[in-house]
């Protein structure tokens, strides 16, 4: 139940000794405080993946994560992570510039030169990867990366420190992957699903990441690997291929134990994840 919950059922607003216009001013200074809490200090690159066909979509999403935040945070980068064929455009030095006011901003672009499905898509995250590893390596703050695709959204108007919290757990039980667990099925393995936080360190550690064979999906390839790294500590979920199944009671549900939701195909988690924007209880979810 949440502090604002009354146990007869109304909002702690409409019990309150003091009225409702005090008790308002109340849960808008208990969300300042949240705001000015200290954030997780793991170090964290959300790496946004796209290439001409999503662009457009990944770009409304970075603005939208930027959106989120009520003032700049600098404890992580947020990364523009092009296909190798993906040039510079008016549009994306826009986006960058605008999320540019809430977080610190940088731009990849794979070297892998791959198209199509799915080999396309391992040669987007591999090439990812690897400068991502290249900067580390060179003492960029980007110890670990959260690799998101353009139809992934969070679940939590927290959801970074909800993200750093669990990996920051998986880290401390040597565990360098935090992400969704997909069973066995008809098609595939089990493996952890591409939507992923990873610690640097593993990349150059399995030199096997660095390859696939072609036509095989990249994450169901390295399922071993990853499973290997995966940590106990849970904070995204993977809806694969999902069509007009979230609505906003379920989103809700599983935000109460999750960041990050990916793999959503239609609008649907899009359109829950929009309310995010007005909704404070966010800032007192249950979870880590």
């Amino acid at each position: 139940m949440s502090d604002w919950q009354h146990k007869s059922g109304r909002s702690m607003i409409e019990n309150h000794p003091l009225g409702a216009t005090v008790a308002g001013h109340l849960m808008v200074e208990q969300a300042e405080r949240a705001i000015r809490a200290p954030h997780p200090s793991t170090q964290l690159g959300i790496a946004i993946q796209f290439w001409s066909g999503d662009q457009a979509e990944a770009l409304q999403l970075a603005r939208f994560l930027a959106d989120l935040e009520p003032i700049r945070r600098d404890d992580v980068v947020l990364i523009f992570a092009r296909r190798f064929d993906v040039e510079m455009t008016d549009d994306l030095y826009a986006a960058e510039l605008a999320c540019g006011l809430k977080f610190p901003v940088t731009h990849v672009q794979s070297r892998r030169r791959l198209t199509g499905h799915p080999d396309g898509c391992y040669g987007l995250w591999s090439g990812t990867a690897q400068a991502c590893y290249d900067a580390y390596t060179a003492g960029f703050p980007i110890e670990n990366v959260f690799f998101a695709e353009a139809e992934g959204v969070p679940m939590r108007w927290d959801w970074i420190d909800y993200l750093k919290r669990a990996h920051q757990k998986n880290l401390e039980q040597g565990k360098r992957v935090t992400g969704a667990w997909e069973g066995q099925g008809r098609y595939h393995e089990e493996h952890v699903n591409g939507s992923f936080c990873m610690h640097m360190s593993c990349w150059a550690d399995h030199a096997s990441l660095h390859r696939c064979a072609p036509g095989k999906a990249w994450d169901c390839f390295h399922g071993r690997v990853l499973l290997s790294e995966l940590g106990p500590w849970q904070a995204i979920e993977n809806l694969y291929g999902a069509h007009d199944v979230v609505s906003l009671s379920v989103f809700k549900t599983m935000a109460r134990n999750r960041a990050w939701l990916s793999s959503v195909k239609d609008g649907s988690a899009w359109k829950c994840a929009q309310t995010l924007l007005d909704d404070l209880g966010n800032l007192e979810g249950g979870g880590i």
